[in-house]
């Protein structure tokens, strides 16, 4: 299939879905819908769909700026280091880890179709060992366990990572 045919069909595909979503908006004027808009969110480019699926707000410009430069793992990394540094005094450090590993994790698993990021991290908790020293505790719930382990590895990775950004121990 030649490149003018394939953007030719992309563009139809969005004339059609921008048509389908105004009637899903108009039928919502008619009916006891409880909401006035249309629930699906929908992201062109992997970058919007990072910022959509799990933030935080403002990082899709981010990784448009630093996708040509970085690896898809070298930009995963750097955006825990922005995201942890960024966030300090402004979020408590439980919700600015799992937000970090989220947004990673997300980059790392184009284009994004599996629930991992945005539901297979349950929580991040700060706990402490018999000696005092704090440690990282991610908890996992159903989508990442069934994605495989490439997901699971790379979330260990990446949580060892925020963890020693943030001082803890292991």
């Amino acid at each position: 299939m030649s490149e003018p045919l394939v953007g030719d069909y992309h563009q139809r595909l969005l004339s059609s879905l921008g048509e389908a979503f105004e009637i899903a908006r108009r039928v919502r004027e008619y009916t006891n819908s409880p909401t006035d808009h249309v629930e699906t969110i929908f992201a062109d480019t992997m970058d919007e769909r990072v910022e959509l699926l799990v933030g935080p707000e403002g990082v899709a410009e981010k990784i448009r700026r630093m996708k040509g430069v970085l690896s898809g793992e070298q930009l995963a990394f750097k955006l825990c280091e922005d995201i942890v540094y960024s966030s300090l005094g402004r979020m408590d450090e439980e919700s600015i880890m799992k937000q970090a590993i989220c947004t990673a994790l997300a980059v790392l698993t184009p284009p994004c179709i599996t629930a991992a990021p945005s539901e297979g991290i349950s929580k991040v908790k700060i706990k402490e060992n018999p000696d005092g020293s704090r440690y990282l505790a991610v908890y996992f719930a159903g989508p990442i366990r069934a994605a495989g382990g490439t997901e699971l590895a790379a979330v260990v990775v990446l949580a060892d990572y925020v963890r020693r950004l943030l001082g803890l121990d292991r």
